[in-house]
């Protein structure tokens, strides 16, 4: 079931992503367009927009609409980041446990940012220091109580939390989570947990819920197009090849494969992807 990764740290793991053609396919956001608009899943050079649409929806949900002091948690090339500062005119400041990734956020614009190489879980901030945190399906590589519980102190009380990430259910097999672990999750530690055990996670650090979004269906329908890869391959193969020469049209075909495997995954109930807005209540 997909091809397997060897035992890395995540930064390693982050770090040589970065050098990848990632960003070629997925934009500075570096995940799928989990909007259910067709034109942005079935014409790959849209995925970018899609994925910026995406996290759009998750800002305006948590209504970060007015610029305040907000903080970016696993921020990977700055999307998110830039684009709480070119759309919404937040005052941002973005952590990541991957030097080079920080280093390309730099490249692709600096707009203000103030980018620090930071622990998500051992935050280097005063107490109330933002009045919002956002957190891009990155959570999954920390422990989520020591995350939640460092937010809670560094967002000021009343401030908001907007979460996007993958969640497992009653139904994921341990067959499943070790391949998502495999995957995704390279050092090993932490991982994947339950929608479930997220709430818990939140309200046992002071964070109540306020908005949800299932967007599970939406992941189901698209990812488990076969139409959608063939575009996919047709549309990045040439830039796969010319970056990596042979072992180019391996890797993209891997994370083609990968994508596939978790839109079956959301097919079958295996697997939730979400949104969550939480309340500090501290």
């Amino acid at each position: 079931m997909g091809i397997g990764r060897s035992k890395q740290t995540t930064r390693h793991y982050y770090n040589q992503s970065t050098q990848s053609f990632f960003e070629t396919v997925f934009g500075d956001q570096i995940h799928p367009p989990m909007v259910d608009q067709p034109e942005y899943w079935f014409d790959p050079n849209k995925w970018k927009d899609g994925a910026r649409l995406s996290s759009k929806q998750l800002i305006e949900l948590a209504g970060l609409t007015v610029p305040q002091k907000i903080l970016d948690v696993g921020c990977g090339i700055g999307g998110v980041a830039r684009q709480l500062v070119i759309e919404f005119g937040h005052q941002v400041t973005a952590i990541n446990k991957s030097d080079l990734q920080i280093k390309r956020a730099i490249e692709l614009g600096n707009n203000g940012i103030q980018y620090c190489l930071m622990d998500a879980q051992v935050l280097a901030f005063a107490d109330n220091t933002f009045d919002s945190a956002v957190c891009m399906n990155m959570s999954y590589h920390v422990d989520r109580k020591k995350l939640f519980k460092e937010l809670s102190r560094v967002v000021r009380p009343g401030g908001i939390l907007a979460l996007d990430d993958w969640v497992t259910t009653d139904l994921t097999t341990t067959e499943i989570y070790n391949w998502l672990m495999t995957q995704w999750c390279p050092d090993g530690s932490y991982g994947f947990g339950s929608l479930k055990q997220y709430r818990s996670d939140l309200k046992l650090n002071q964070w109540r819920e306020v908005a949800f979004l299932d967007l599970t269906n939406i992941g189901a329908k698209y990812l488990t197009n076969e139409s959608i890869f063939q575009n996919a391959y047709n549309a990045f193969f040439n830039n796969a090849v010319n970056e990596f020469g042979k072992y180019g049209d391996i890797t993209l075909s891997e994370m083609l494969i990968n994508l596939a495997i978790t839109g079956l995954l959301y097919r079958e109930g295996m697997l939730k992807y979400i949104q969550m807005v939480a309340k500090n209540v501290a």
